[in-house]
């Protein structure tokens, strides 16, 4: 009769896999135990989408003040809001144009007009500021290089009378690919 040897590692992965199935298996258990608790376990789901609205609940204290020095103009809060109206515009002209190929991607990406015409807005605000050595760096890439985007995309929850009860699919309209 032989003495088996489990390596260290090879044990750490059994370990691991056993803690796991006792995890799932105990955790399915209690959940389905108590199918009463409510769809998805009584927790509240997502917010649905809604275009130029934070998904991200957010407290209710305001931000603290900004304190400018005097003379310092381009730090006032409405010359900072136009030259972001500036920026997120090049990333709206992405969306309208579709430029990655449809309404769910969009945005100032490298290597697209948008991200293009942003880098020249910025390196002409940054000359307009007094910045003589302002250089742009360019990335070259083979001429058949492929880059592939997703055009559209959808993420759901399935549902599962083990979550609770009315536990019914979910359409994540927030989640990004």
């Amino acid at each position: 009769m032989g003495i088996s040897v489990i390596p260290r590692a090879s044990l750490g992965r059994l370990l691991i896999r056993l803690g796991s199935s006792i995890c799932l298996v105990w955790g399915t258990h209690v959940y389905a135990q108590n199918p009463d608790s409510g769809p998805w376990f009584g927790l509240e789901l997502p917010p649905q989408l809604e275009p130029h609205a934070s998904p991200a609940i957010i407290g209710n204290r305001g931000p603290a003040p900004a304190v400018i020095p005097d003379g310092e103009a381009e730090l006032q809060g409405e010359r900072i809001s136009q030259d972001l109206g500036t920026i997120v515009d090049f990333s709206v002209q992405s969306r309208l144009t579709q430029e990655l190929g449809g309404e769910q991607l969009w945005g100032r990406v490298s290597g697209f007009p948008s991200a293009r015409v942003t880098i020249e807005w910025v390196t002409e605000q940054f000359a307009q500021a007094g910045i003589d050595d302002v250089r742009v760096q360019r990335v070259s890439q083979q001429s058949d290089s492929e880059l592939w985007l997703p055009v559209n995309w959808e993420v759901t929850l399935l549902g599962n009378p083990v979550f609770g009860r009315n536990s019914d699919d979910v359409l994540l309209t927030t989640a990004v690919a």
